[in-house]
This record gives structure tokens, C-alpha cells and sequence, in this order.
């Protein structure tokens, strides 16, 4: 890059190559050895003026000239292959992927059942197989009736969009209608707010008046984006079930049959730059909407990936003067010493016998890491990794959350602020997740995921609370009963004393009465009394004590079950809410157009 070499970062890459210097050393000593001047002896002998005549070492000459020159070849190719460097360069760390937003609709015709069992499961299901043969890519989730809504945001994950298919229905939308456009064109936003300037957006729909909407389609692909159509239904359409029974009618009282327009769909795709399929059971028709590798070609690469800097390898200036050298002992017999280039040092052997230090000869403990991160081997990747973001996400992904939290402290960007969020929710604690948010949010105010998180978790927590409210009126509620009852049996025994008073003193009158008359009557009349009140007495205090003193096992059962049968696991009332909020907050130009059809 131009850049003047700082003495202080010169290094190796691969300082192991060095250790060829050694053997280098030994194989010089050896030949100048061997190679000693053969005529030290003559020249005892003989006048120096005749040893020319005498003895022949040109060829000597020669062959010490083309040892010296191999060894040098290997020395440099030895430093070439050591990296030498001293400068650093911007690399791109990820390759460009494409970007794919969804547009399904959830007017109320998607209810038809010309597809079986209707449009809208049949659409879903359609979905579900795409994500699931989505391997690369980002992929963001609109639905839209008379009013676009972002469900999610362009992501990787293509599970989180998986996982909310199901709560997917007309009912969660605030309003009833279908306009197309407006929701194009909120998945031309979600694609800018990430910074792509090239993507696909693929409608599902059964649109059908599409001549309307030509125009919007045709301004959002010279934007720069690709439309393209999945047409849901059929041509001769279905009429459309009402949640209370009976099906949809017009202004005329006469059934609505929306039926699928696949000319005006074919337009709208041609006028998008894209393609136009009806969904069909098997996957031909997504096929060729996306088709397979699509490498978006975006002119603001620099954005959309995130660069680094990796040191420039300098040894490749050293193959120019190796090149000139090798040309030089390119003869017979000397090529032989390239096998000197396997007669590596034991150091170097054992680092080639070892994969794992073998890769650290050529890649860094992040960039190992990212690799074991791609092929989903997050253990190894967490062991790995040197940067704690990097380590933090793979602990995060093995579900080892509290390692994970402490890896991402101490917080200190609206990234770090969302992963700590994400993982105290998944912590349950939901409370210190919402506050997380709450920070990120204040570093970046429009980070769209974490204001998404932020509602769930508080939805979250609101249904927490308000369990809890009817735990406790429940509560309140059984002890009242209790009570209420407590006093009920206190009224009997008071009133069953009283007619045993009353029933005394009767008994006390008769007995003076017939006193005289029949006294041995009376003895044995007032044992069968006494007797019979006693039974009496007995069978009230267990008719009393069975009252009292209920199952408890079996009404702390009962609570329990009435409890849970409360709790609601409703995800597509959490986006109900959220429609209905952003429906608010956009105002009344939300309204529908006079005269727009609801369905």
C-alpha cells in the first residue's frame, strides 16, 4: 500500500521455516569438507607455473560455484516461505451474501380453500421449505394487509423466522385490506436500513387487481432491487369462511370469490425484473424465483462487510531472485538437491503431524475459531477464540449463558448491551434483559432487534405480573370461601344447640306431666331419648367435621389446574399487540382509501 516499513513490526509469519537455516549451516560445512582444495599438495611439489599445465580444476570450479548457488536458492526460498512482513492490509472477513426479504400477504382471502386446506397454511408451508433449504444469505419477514408490518428484520437466523410461521393470520392484523406496494416498499426499507443496495424481494400473494401496483414495482427495481411473484391460489378462486360462520360477501350481498389474477401477477414480476411462479407442492417454484448461489452484487461491499487487517506477506518479492537462481542450476544433477526441501527439522515434522498446529502456521486463533464457528462446532470454537465477542457468541450458542453473560462484560457498545440482553432473557432474567435493551437502545436508538426483544420481554414481564395479580385474587378468593364457610358451621352448631334446648325443655314438661302416672314409662322413655340425641349428636359433629375440613390435597389440585388453564402461550397475540401499536403510532393516514375492498 505504499506504506514506509516500520523496523519495530518486522516479523515472520511463519517463523518455523526458519529452522531450515540449521541444517543449511551443516550442509555448507559439509561441502567445503569435501570439497577442499585439491591441489595443496601438488603445489609443495611442483613450480606454481606448471601447476596449470598439470592439474585440471575448472569442473571443481564449476560445481562449487553451482553448490553455493543452490544453497542460496534455498535460503531464500527457506525466508520466502518464513513470510516476512512489516505491513498491514484490509481484508474483507466475511464474502457477500445475498439478501431476500419475504412479503407475504394476510389479507383476509388468504382464508380461501381452493388450495387445501386453505391459501394461508398452504403459503406458510411454502415458506417453511424455503427457510429451510436457505443456507447463506440474509432474510427478513414482512407481512402485510391494508398496512405493511416488519414481523423480522434481515437476519441469518432463518429459525426465528421458522418459529413464528404459525402465528402468522389475518386476525393479528389491525386493519383488513391488501395493498402490496406499501409493503414493497417497506422491504426496500428493511434492506437499506442494512446497508444493501442490491437484494430480491419475493411477494406471495392472491393479489387480484395487480394492474394497480405496476408502477410502485417498476420505481422499486430502478432503485436497484429485484421483485419477483409467487402466486397463491387459483384462477377460479374459492369464496372466503367468516370467523363466525357464512363467508365474506360484497357491498351487494353477493359472496366474494377472489380468483387468482396470473396475467396481472406476470406484469407485476416482468415490471420488478423478476419472475412469476404459482406455488406448487413440489419446490420448482422458488426454484427459479431464487435461484441457488445468487451472490448479491452490491456496490457497497464496504458496509455490508466487516473489514480487517491482516499482515502483507513480503516473501513473495523473494521467488524473483530464486527464480534467476534455479534458472542458473538448471542442469543435470542438481535439480537432486530439491529433495533436501523434505529434510525438514523435527520442530517443523511435528507441526506438520499436528493438524491443529499445523493450521496455527497459517491462521490466527480467531480466524481457526471462526472456522470451527461456520461449521456449527461451537465448543471447539469458544476454546478458540481469542476475541471475548467472538468467544461470547459461541458460548452462547452451546447455551452456556452464564459464561457467555461474563464473556460480553463489561458492556461497552449497543451490541454488547443487546447480547447481554438476549442472554439474561434466556436466563429468565427478564427484568435485568429489559434494561440490557434500554442501554443498547441509548447508545442506538433505531437498532430495530433490540426494540423488538425489548417488547417480547416486556409483554413478557406484563403477563408475568398480571398471573400474579390473579394468583393473589385467587388467593384472597379462597380464603374468603373459607371463612364464609368457617362461619356457616359455627351458625349450625349454634342453631343444632338451640333446638336441643328447646327440645329439653319439652322433654322436661312431659316428664312432670307423667311423672306420676307412668314413672317406670318414663325411666325407660327417657334412656331411649338419651340415646337416640346422643346418636344424633354424633352423626352432626361427623357431618360438622366432614364439612370442616374438605380434601386439602385435592382443592390445592384443583387451584393449581384452574392457575395453568389461565397461563397463555400465544406468540401471535404479542404481534397482534405490536401491529396494533405501530398502527397507532403511524396515525390516521392508516386509514383504508374509501372504498378499498376489506378482503
Amino acid at each position: 500500500m505504499g506504506a514506509e516499513m516500520n523496523i519495530s513490526d518486522f516479523h515472520f509469519l511463519r517463523p518455523l521455516w526458519l529452522l531450515a537455516f540449521p541444517a543449511l549451516a551443516l550442509l555448507l560445512l559439509w561441502v567445503r569438507r569435501r570439497h577442499a582444495c585439491p591441489t595443496r599438495g601438488w603445489a609443495e611439489v611442483c613450480d606454481p607455473h606448471l601447476l596449470p599445465h598439470i592439474l585440471v580444476n575448472s569442473a571443481s570450479t564449476q560445481k562449487r560455484w553451482g553448490l553455493r548457488a543452490t544453497l542460496t536458492a534455498l535460503a531464500l526460498f527457506s525466508v520466502a516461505l518464513a513470510g516476512p512482513t512489516w505491513e498491514r492490509v484490509e481484508q474483507p472477513l466475511f464474502s457477500r451474501t445475498s439478501a431476500l426479504v419475504l412479503v407475504l400477504d394476510l389479507s383476509p382471502s388468504m382464508y380461501a380453500t381452493d388450495l387445501k386446506p386453505s391459501r394461508l397454511l398452504q403459503a406458510r408451508l411454502k415458506i417453511a421449505d424455503l427457510l429451510q433449504q436457505r443456507h447463506e444469505g440474509y432474510t427478513a419477514l414482512v407481512v402485510f394487509a391494508a398496512q405493511p408490518y416488519s414481523v423480522t428484520p434481515l437476519t441469518d437466523d432463518t429459525r426465528t423466522i421458522a418459529a413464528l410461521l404459525d402465528s402468522l393470520d389475518p386476525d393479528i392484523m389491525p386493519v383488513p385490506g391488501s395493498n402490496p406496494a406499501l409493503a414493497l416498499k417497506k422491504g426496500v426499507q428493511l434492506l437499506r436500513q442494512a446497508g444493501h443496495d442490491r437484494g430480491t424481494l419475493l411477494l406471495l400473494t392472491d393479489e387480484d387487481e395487480p394492474a394497480a401496483y405496476v408502477d410502485a414495482v417498476r420505481e422499486i427495481h430502478q432503485s436497484g432491487y429485484r421483485v419477483s411473484v409467487l402466486g397463491v391460489g387459483t384462477t377460479e378462486g374459492a369464496p372466503v369462511p367468516q370467523r363466525g360462520g357464512g363467508f365474506v360477501r360484497d357491498g351487494g350481498g353477493n359472496i366474494v370469490l377472489p380468483a387468482l389474477h396470473e396475467e396481472g401477477l406476470q406484469q407485476l414480476a416482468a415490471a420488478g425484473g423478476g419472475e412469476y411462479r404459482r406455488l406448487r407442492l413440489e419446490d420448482s417454484d422458488f426454484s427459479a424465483l431464487i435461484p441457488q448461489g445468487e451472490v448479491e452484487d452490491s456496490l457497497n461491499g464496504e458496509q455490508q462487510n466487516p473489514l480487517g487487517q491482516v499482515w502483507r506477506d513480503a516473501g513473495v518479492w523473494l521467488l524473483w531472485p530464486l527464480a534467476l537462481l534455479v534458472a542458473f542450476i538448471f542442469r543435470r544433477g542438481w535439480l537432486l538437491c530439491i529433495a533436501l526441501l523434505f529434510m525438514l527439522p523435527p520442530g517443523v515434522q511435528a507441526a506438520a503431524g499436528s493438524a491443529t498446529r499445523w493450521d496455527s502456521l497459517w491462521h490466527n486463533a480467531d480466524q481457526q475459531g471462526a472456522q470451527h464457528f461456520s461449521r456449527e462446532n461451537y465448543e471447539a470454537a469458544s476454546s478458540t477464540f481469542q476475541d471475548q465477542r467472538w468467544r461470547a457468541s459461541a458460548l452462547y450458542r452451546q447455551g452456556r449463558y452464564a459464561q457467555a453473560l461474563a464473556a460480553w462484560q463489561p458492556a461497552t457498545t449497543a451490541d454488547d448491551w443487546y447480547n447481554s440482553g438476549n442472554t439474561r432473557a434466556q436466563m429468565g432474567e427478564l427484568q435485568k434483559a429489559l434494561e440490557a435493551y434500554d442501554e443498547a437502545l441509548k447508545l442506538q436508538p433505531d437498532m430495530e432487534d433490540a426494540i423488538i426483544n425489548r417488547n417480547i420481554v416486556k409483554d413478557l414481564l406484563d403477563k408475568q405480573q398480571e398471573q400474579q395479580e390473579q394468583q393473589d385474587q385467587q388467593d384472597q378468593q379462597d380464603q374468603q370461601e373459607q371463612q364464609e364457610q368457617q362461619e356457616q358451621q359455627e351458625q349450625q352448631e349454634q342453631q343444632e344447640q338451640q333446638d336441643q334446648q328447646e327440645q329439653q325443655e319439652q322433654q322436661e314438661q312431659q316428664e312432670q306431666q307423667e311423672q306420676q302416672e307412668q314413672q317406670e314409662q318414663q325411666e325407660q322413655q327417657e334412656q331411649q331419648e338419651q340415646q337416640e340425641q346422643q346418636e344424633q349428636q354424633e352423626q352432626q359433629e361427623t357431618a360438622g367435621a366432614e364439612e370442616a375440613s374438605p380434601n386439602p390435597s385435592a382443592a390445592e389440585e384443583e387451584r393449581t389446574e384452574r392457575l395453568l388453564r389461565r397461563v397463555a402461550d400465544d406468540p401471535g397475540g404479542l404481534l397482534r399487540r405490536k401491529f396494533l401499536y405501530q398502527y397507532q403510532q403511524q396515525g390516521a393516514e392508516q386509514q383504508n382509501r374509501a372504498g378499498e375492498k376489506p378482503w
